[in-house]
C-alpha cells in the first residue's frame, strides 16, 4: 500500500476551515456551550434555589436564559477557554502550513522510512 508524503496531506488539513476567524468563532461557540451546560447543571443540582414545581413551569424560559447568558459571557471573554483554544489551534495551523511547504527532500525521506516499516 503506498504511503503519501505528509506534504501532500498538510495543505488539505490547513485549508480554509482553519482561518483565524473560524477558529475564533468555533472557540467562542464551544465556550458558550460549556458555560450554558455549567449553568444548567447548577440549576438542576439545586444551585438556583428554585422549587421543583416552580422550576418545571419555567424550565424552557430558564433554559433559554442560561443559553443566552452563556453566549454573552463567552463573547466577553468568558472563562478564558476560547483564548487558549485559539492560541493552540493557531499554533497547530501554523505548524501544518510549515509542513506543507517543507522541501520534498524531507517528504521523500519520510516516505522511504514509512515504506520500510510497512514492509516489515
Amino acid at each position: 500500500m503506498p504511503v503519501s508524503p505528509i506534504s501532500a496531506i498538510a495543505p488539505a488539513a490547513a485549508g480554509k476551515s482553519s482561518s483565524p476567524e473560524r477558529i475564533q468563532e468555533a472557540a467562542e461557540q464551544f465556550e458558550s456551550l460549556l458555560i450554558s451546560q455549567m449553568l444548567k447543571s447548577a440549576r438542576e443540582g439545586g444551585g438556583w434555589g428554585i422549587d421543583e414545581e416552580e422550576g418545571q413551569e419555567g424550565a424552557p424560559l430558564i433554559g433559554m436564559a442560561e443559553e443566552q447568558l452563556g453566549n454573552i459571557l463567552a463573547s466577553q471573554g468568558g472563562l478564558g477557554l476560547s483564548r487558549l483554544i485559539v492560541r493552540q489551534m493557531s499554533a497547530a495551523t501554523k505548524n501544518l502550513e510549515e509542513i506543507a511547504h517543507t522541501p520534498s527532500v524531507v517528504s521523500d525521506k519520510l516516505l522511504r522510512v514509512a515504506e520500510s516499516h510497512a514492509d516489515r
